[in-house]
């Protein structure tokens, strides 16, 4: 027997091996307890929405529409009209929440060139949408390293 085939009959509680230890058998309970619903609770994405997705690959492009539709539906939920995007590396994400949902973003990254290449994007995208500059994007959207 496969070993996934093992770790799904242990997780239904069908598996009886000596490896099968009260620790690891109270992990796997407490693991499907902390399980999310598998139903969608984000509602689908607004095919209107402007999205800044230049300058990337259409993966990357993929996965941040994707976590900026989720991260501005929690923005939204909790009442919240600003998000800190730690570790925002080139400012895909921050400029998705700002451009895409009229979110103010902080972007922080550790590194200055990722910052500054970042400052360069944000630059070229004010361009291609006409936005008079930066701050354009959504009110109190900035960058720091």
């Amino acid at each position: 027997m496969a070993l996934s085939d093992e770790v799904s009959l242990l997780s239904a509680g069908q598996l009886d091996r000596i490896w099968q230890t009260p620790s690891l058998k109270a992990f796997v309970v407490t693991a499907q307890n902390l399980d999310l619903p598998r139903e969608c609770a984000v509602p689908q994405a607004s095919a209107e929405r402007r999205f800044p997705l230049v300058a990337m690959t259409e993966k990357k492009a993929h996965e941040v529409r994707v976590l900026a539709h989720v991260a501005a539906h929690l923005a939204y939920q909790h009442s919240l009209q600003m998000v800190v995007d730690l570790g925002s590396g080139k400012g895909y994400l921050s400029d998705a929440l700002a451009v895409g949902y009229s979110l103010r973003v902080l972007g922080i990254d550790s590194a200055a060139s990722n910052t500054s290449g970042a400052l360069s994007r944000h630059a070229l995208i004010a361009r291609l949408m006409n936005l008079k500059r930066y701050g354009d994007m959504a009110p109190s959207s900035s960058l720091v390293s």
